[in-house]
């Protein structure tokens, strides 16, 4: 079945009213507030709307400027809806519930919008929303509050996975014959219910949460020669004590952790056959070890074994 699109947007506007006109769309579609654009004469906003099933999805974007949403306009237009944000590209900041967020693209934040918000966006952001009723965010995610102005996909390998699914929607996917807007949204549902799971088990231990930041910093980095430990705390705006502590706590160290990354993708990249034009010191290389000889010193004892060897076992 063809999905239906409506779309709304200020290009047919004259400029002394795009700014007038997309305040009063706010209103009609019971959002409110008011947007307050870094060049008025520039300023551009649209938004693609779909219903899904009694849930409606927009696709919007908009120029540089500032959002306000204040206690009276949420008294004066009641929007009673939770809005799941995924930021597709731009980002910007966000204020909600004595929070503040940092939003970068490929990021999911929940919103409360009965309750006053402030946004700002320095470059122009591409987003999806969906509005999501409460009595239906409250069978996914029992106090949705807990989780408002957070951004999700950070902290959250679940998150992560929302974020995905919901960048995955489209004019095009959404008018796929296989898709079932009911299961795709209770799949939403699943992955939101995981990722604030995760959440209040970060926010009630900020030790785990600072060792998941570590990790996957570690991830991304440990192809660096010079990384070190120094180079991860004050990437986490932490003291090399605490970081200490923090990888001691699970009877583990950033030296282990690094050094067992580095082995991981060692023996990944001996295992795989595109790779058997590199050398062995070429193979160290990529993974963090300017010197060949420290290399294959430390593959031997993790493995048992010399890359060289390792190697030749997998060919033969």
């Amino acid at each position: 079945m063809k999905q239906s699109r409506a779309t709304l947007s200020t290009a047919h506007v004259p400029p002394d009213k795009a700014v007038s006109f997309w305040n009063d769309l706010l209103l009609t579609i019971k959002v409110g507030g008011e947007v307050f654009p870094k060049h008025r004469d520039e300023f551009f906003a649209s938004v693609d709307h779909y219903p899904l099933t009694n849930i409606p999805l927009f696709f919007c974007q908009i120029t540089p400027t500032q959002y306000k949403r204040t206690r009276r306009d949420c008294e004066k237009k009641s929007a009673d809806y939770y809005g799941l944000m995924h930021i597709k590209e731009g980002g910007g900041e966000i204020y909600q519930n004595g929070r503040t967020v940092i939003a970068h693209p490929g990021e999911c934040v929940l919103l409360n919008y009965k309750k006053p918000y402030f946004s700002r966006n320095s470059k122009t952001l591409r987003f999806s929303e969906l509005h999501i009723p409460p009595e239906v965010v409250s069978t996914w995610v029992p106090k949705p509050d807990d989780i408002t102005a957070i951004p999700l996909s950070k902290r959250s390998d679940w998150g992560k996975a929302l974020a995905v699914t919901i960048n995955a929607l489209s004019s095009e996917s959404l008018n796929q014959p296989s898709v079932t807007h009911s299961v795709l949204l209770k799949h939403i549902g699943c992955l939101l219910s995981l990722a604030a799971a995760q959440e209040k088990h970060l926010q009630s231990n900020p030790d785990a949460s600072l060792l998941q930041r570590f990790r996957r910093l570690l991830c991304d980095r440990f192809d660096e020669p010079n990384f070190s430990s120094s180079s991860l705390a004050k990437e986490c705006g932490v003291s090399i004590q605490m970081l200490y502590s923090v990888f001691a706590n699970v009877k583990s160290s950033f030296g282990q952790e690094l050094l067992s990354l580095r082995m991981e993708n060692a023996r990944a990249l001996l295992d795989d056959p595109r790779f058997d034009r590199l050398s062995i010191s070429e193979i160290g290389s990529l993974v963090g070890f300017p010197d060949t000889c420290h290399f294959m010193a430390c593959f031997n004892k993790a493995h048992r074994v010399s890359p060289s060897a390792y190697r030749a076992i997998r060919r033969s």
